[in-house]
């Protein structure tokens, strides 16, 4: 797709793989040598976004360094957040920016965003082949993300989603944070007075 070449060619921005959020993180960062087009843009503006930017990482907070989220918080330079985004699974980084992870379920120390499906949606066979979310398969007897990813597009209306309700709720409460001027990303959530419980309650009646 262009669209994707573009990315990559001008943002270094890959469509698989959560270190090229890294890449998107040094264009809000002033202190990398990477060009801040965040600074730059709201100097020639004179506008700060009108939106946040939500960078959605698995939850895999306890595999630390080894996987995407922990690279990326080491690479921004916020660790010191770890304990907000366990407890809230959401934390500003830099003005408009926020990190965003998915809940944990059913006791598990550690979710990516598949895990939010029923079991019956990923035991979902497709040509006699069931799914896997490995970045390496048999592909004689297993399907990938992209083929999963468009049986659930296709078949969405008889997909239970209900786990993805607090996902959805954060990305509401974001949105907004940063809409009603929160956009002090170095305060954490009980600071800016946001209830932790009206958080978790379902706001999305749609799902």
């Amino acid at each position: 797709m262009k669209e994707l070449v573009r990315l990559r060619y001008f943002l270094g921005i890959y469509p698989d793989g959560g270190n090229a959020l890294n890449n998107i993180y040094d264009f809000f960062n002033p202190k990398k040598t990477s060009l801040d087009y965040l600074s730059n843009f709201k100097r020639i503006s004179n506008n700060s976004p009108k939106n946040p930017v939500i960078l959605m990482f698995d939850n895999e907070l306890k595999s630390g360094k080894a996987k995407p989220i922990g690279k990326f918080m080491t690479h921004a330079s916020i660790l010191v957040k770890k304990s907000n985004l366990e407890s809230d699974y959401m934390v500003g980084i830099i003005d408009n920016l926020y990190l965003l992870t998915v809940p944990l379920i059913d006791g598990k120390p550690e979710c990516d965003i598949e895990d939010l499906f029923e079991s019956k949606t990923l035991s979902h066979k497709i040509n006699g082949k069931t799914f896997s979310k490995n970045d390496t398969y048999d592909t004689s007897k297993h399907y990938g993300k992209e083929i999963y990813s468009k049986y659930i597009l296709n078949n969405y209306a008889d997909i239970n989603f209900k786990e993805f309700r607090l996902v959805l709720n954060n990305i509401e409460n974001i949105i907004n944070m940063y809409t009603k001027g929160s956009i002090d990303t170095g305060d954490d959530l009980e600071t800016k007075n946001i209830d932790k419980s009206s958080m978790r309650k379902p706001t999305l009646s749609s799902i």
